[in-house]
């Protein structure tokens, strides 16, 4: 019988797991079931399938076939091995335990034998109450799925690949048999071992097994076996699962295992005993699983009494505490507890989303905990300290100077998310002061290397800008909180000089090319607690000063520098601008000194830069701002661009842009093609008019909000619309902006009378007629502007056109010279070729010049000859001879060649100069312009100049 209808015939058995992994099996359950009898073996395979009892099976043929399996001298008989396979599946589908047993044992897993291990089920098995299957189950599966390394290569054979496994045990479904089995009570201790290895196999590799795990409330039961198990093997195996499972699993099924109270009583209960019996690595192991829990939503942390005992060893040995648990405590600089110790104060920070632990913390002191690591001592041990003093010195025999700085770190990080959770105890520590002086250690120029290499040693290689990034940031945090008593505490002790000290030195810094990536960090946070600290006073504006606008004008200086778009330099010039927002504008005193620095001249910059797209609008606010000052539009209008252009061409061009990008009709040069809905854009059309109360904006207002064109009617009204050095497209984009007002007006009117229509509101008559009027009348507007708008496109054609016939017209007179200077040629090189074409041009001169000549004579008056007779040039001849070849056009040897022959009078006299006279004439003049233009300004004279 072939291999493909023993194949269907088993597949077609009607038992619960047919179709999964089914056949690896001890060796030894094959022994014993050789040595059992017939009635035992029908009984064993009864319990495998669930269904009716097997066929008996015969002893001889599977101790003859299993002979022949394990016989080391038929190894290469592979074909002999496959018929006697397909035989004992056609005979015998139920008995063939011990068969695959010993093929497994000898043989690659091929895809042929695959489908023949299709017959029992893997889940029928783990049912029978027999230690050794259910080991052996969970050794072969493990072995199958995980290990490769023993498969042999045959000739004719194909090994099945790793995934190809893993896939097959996936589709099996076994890992539920394998959960249920961890359910029953009367599960023995070593085959939960063996099933919790195989669980944390199957877990670290595939997402789908761990979905199938929480299907049969895994995370529940390992909890469980965990808590109850005594030995360390099973709770590593049980942590490892778990942290597979919060890490792969479906939140909500998580949820609904792990924050139970009885899940969070069993896992505490783990962690004391791994704390008693102090084994690091399982307490480390423990502290990640319980960090993912407390991740969760809604964990009862507080319920377990798992906050109070996390709180309590974050804090220790910094707060003192005679708690039993921590009283004889002590710890080491060892790898394993410098992790637990970051891990606690990363379970602070989780722990502080639950507001229910805000008494916890309260009396675990946990602020105090954390600036113990970031206060400064004087080297004298007096208590408190000022600028200028030194870190505390590191714990003798506790952490080594990399591990503290490490843990200086990551305790500033905490501070950021626990300030405001924590305001009362950070206000009685006196933390503003604590924060302002550890920035001012920041500033401080001393040797000072950083030792650390953590996750939040971000810039070491700058000395303490690790240190000052975080600062930052924790003040930054701080002054967010808007506290009237907070702020007012920093201000008094002049964070706002000190912050501006550390803008200028990170601004010099960049502008020098010093600076490092974590800068731009630290510049935003600062700049985010100025807006913050300066926004509601008027009086810590004018202390933000001229300082504050020299470091602002800097950084707006430095825009060109900032285009790769970064989203950290992104992040800086959005600060920048906020910053200049809420420092400057709002007060006279910094709106002037800004001003005066070329303030709208950076503003203008910023704008037209790419990086700024994202933020125009907050720069229209502030030119807008801006434009009460008596400066405002002389400084717009002298403003030019990278290109040349001027600032009324960049914010039509910024109109026309975000036009196209709300999806308004219009032309290809900005013209109306909509007169019914000269300004409706995407916004309005997606959002369809409905019926809403009165204080509900319409889609007319809201489209306000979704674009900055109102802005720019604002900006143009200041500067007015009759505007000089338009072009066309400028002109015609001028003109929509005029009426946009006028056109806004008339959509909200158009609005109305929609809204009151949907309602079934009829209004009264003048009301109607009012509203008609209004519709028609911004119609008529929008085509009178359409028309104006068509109006100077067609003049700019027509201007076009006649600047094209100018350019054709030129052209032909350039072509017309180019052929005469052609014939001029060729006439001069007849002349020259031939005496009779010089004679006639000779004679053809002579004529002219008589016929130019007046003809009428006088009587009485005597006319001499003024021409010389006998001359054989063709040129005229007079005081002056001059003599110039016409040029070729096609080059050669006579190509802008000009001979000039100078006359020298021969009658002497006061106008007779030899070529020695103009020699000592032109010496004269050039000592002359030496004496008066130095040789700086004049140094080299022209023979030819004279007085």
């Amino acid at each position: 019988m072939d291999v493909e209808s023993v194949t269907n015939r088993s597949m077609s058995l009607k038992e619960p797991g047919a179709g999964e992994w089914n056949c690896f099996v001890l060796e030894e359950l094959g022994e014993e079931v050789q040595g059992e009898g017939n009635d035992q073996r029908r009984q064993r395979c009864s319990a495998c399938r669930g269904t009716t009892e097997a066929p008996p099976v015969n002893v001889r043929d599977l101790e003859s076939v299993v002979h022949l399996l394990q016989d080391p001298y038929t190894r290469g008989l592979v074909e002999r091995h496959m018929g006697e396979l397909c035989r004992l599946v056609t005979e015998h589908p139920h008995g063939l335990v011990s068969l695959v047993q010993a093929w497994m044992e000898h043989k690659p897993m091929t895809h042929l034998v695959l489908q023949l291990l299709y017959v029992l089920s893997y889940g029928s098995l783990l049912h029978i109450p027999h230690r050794q299957i259910r080991l052996q189950i969970c050794h072969s599966l493990l072995k199958f799925y995980c290990d490769d390394s023993n498969m042999l290569h045959l000739r004719g054979m194909q090994a099945s690949r790793m995934e190809f496994n893993q896939k097959t045990v996936e589709e099996s479904h076994v890992v539920e048999q394998l959960v249920l089995l961890l359910s029953q009570p009367e599960t023995e201790i070593e085959v939960c071992l063996a099933v919790l290895q195989l669980l944390q196999a199957f877990s670290s590799d595939s997402g789908i097994m761990c979905g199938q795990m929480l299907e049969g409330h895994a995370a529940w039961l390992v909890c469980k076996h965990v808590a109850e198990s005594n030995g360390a093997q099973m709770v590593f195996h049980g942590v490892e699962i778990l942290w597979n499972l919060l890490e792969k699993g479906s939140p909500d099924a998580l949820s609904s295992q792990l924050c139970q109270v009885d899940s969070l009583h069993a896992l505490r209960e783990v962690f004391l005993q791994a704390f008693s019996n102090d084994e690091p690595q399982l307490l480390v192991d423990l502290l990640v699983v319980i960090s993912l829990i407390a991740a969760i939503p809604n964990a009862p942390m507080l319920e377990t009494g798992f906050s109070r005992l996390l709180v309590l060893l974050a804090t220790f040995p910094e707060v003192k505490n005679d708690d039993p648990l921590v009283k004889d405590l002590t710890i080491s600089n060892s790898s394993e507890a410098f992790e637990r110790k970051k891990l606690l104060l990363n379970l602070l920070v989780l722990l502080s989303h639950d507001q229910a632990n805000q008494v916890v913390f309260h009396k675990g002191q946990v602020l105090l905990a954390l600036f113990d690591y970031i206060k400064l001592q004087k080297d004298s041990d007096e208590p408190g300290g000022h600028a200028g003093d030194t870190l505390r010195p590191i714990p003798v025999g506790i952490w080594t100077e990399a591990q503290y700085e490490e843990l200086q770190l990551h305790c500033l990080a905490v501070l950021t998310t626990l300030v405001p959770f924590l305001l009362p105890d950070f206000l009685a520590s006196h933390g503003s002061t604590r924060l302002l002086l550890m920035l001012e250690w920041c500033l401080l120029s001393d040797d000072y290397e950083a030792k650390g290499n953590s996750f939040y040693g971000l810039g070491k290689e700058a000395g303490k800008r690790a240190h000052l990034r975080l600062c930052a940031r924790a003040l930054r945090s701080v002054a967010r909180l808007s506290d009237p008593v907070l702020n007012q505490d920093l201000c008094d002790q002049n964070a706002i000089i000190q912050l501006l000290d550390v803008l200028k030195k990170l601004t010099s810094d960049m502008e020098a090319g010093l600076g490092f990536v974590v800068d731009l960090e630290i510049q935003t946070d600062v700049l985010m607690t100025l807006s913050d600290l300066c926004e509601p006073e008027d009086h810590r504006k004018e202390l933000f000063g001229a300082e504050g606008n020299e470091v602002l004008c800097q950084l707006l200086h430095l825009v060109p520098i900032l285009q790769n778009r970064d989203p950290e330099q992104v992040h800086l010039l959005l600060a920048t601008v906020a910053c200049l927002r809420c420092c400057v504008f709002g007060c006279l005193f910094t709106e002037n000194i800004f001003t005066e620095n070329g303030g709208i001249f950076l503003l203008l910059n910023t704008l037209e830069m790419e990086i700024a797209c994202s933020f125009r609008s907050l720069l229209l606010t502030e030119l807008i701002e801006l434009s009460c000052h008596r400066n405002w539009k002389r400084d717009v209008m002298c403003w030019r661009g990278c290109s040349g252009s001027t600032a009324v061409a960049m914010l039509l061009k910024i109109w026309r842009f975000e036009e196209a990008e709300a999806g308004v009709l219009r032309g290809p040069k900005g013209q109306i093609l909509d007169p019914q809905k000269p300004l409706s854009g995407w916004f309005q059309n997606e959002h369809l008019l409905v019926s809403q109360p009165a204080s509900s904006p319409s889609p007319a207002i809201l489209e306000l909000a979704e674009n900055y064109r109102v802005k720019l009617y604002v900006i143009f009204s200041k500067l007015g619309f009759d505007l000089p050095n338009l072009t066309a497209e400028d002109r015609v984009t001028i003109v929509l902006i005029t009426k946009y007002l006028d056109f806004k007006v008339g959509e909200v009117w158009c609005e109305i009378e929609q809204e009151l229509a949907l309602e079934g509101l009829q209004p009264v008559d003048t009301d109607r007629r009012a509203l008609k009027h209004v519709r028609q009348a911004m119609e008529r507007e929008a085509h009178r502007v359409a028309s104006e708008q068509q109006m100077i496109l067609r003049e700019q054609h027509e201007l076009e056109l006649q600047e094209e016939w100018c350019t054709y017209t030129q052209m032909m007179v350039t072509h017309q010279q180019e052929k005469a200077a052609l014939q001029a040629w060729r006439d001069f090189v007849a002349r020259t070729s031939h005496i009779d074409n010089l004679k006639e041009a000779k004679k053809k001169q002579e004529e002219s010049i008589e016929r130019s000549r007046y003809m009428q004579k006088r009587q009485g008056l005597v006319q001499h000859r003024k021409a010389l007779g006998n001359l054989r040039v063709t040129a005229f001849c007079g005081r002056h001879v001059s003599v110039r070849a016409p040029t070729n056009p096609n080059g050669g040897p006579f190509t802008n060649t000009t001979t000039d022959l100078k006359w020298l009078p021969v009658t002497g006299g006061a106008q007779g100069k030899t070529e020695q006279a103009l020699e000592k004439n032109d010496e004269r003049w050039g000592r002359l312009v030496n004496r008066v233009y130095p040789k700086s300004h004049y140094t080299s004279h022209d023979p030819t100049l004279r007085l």
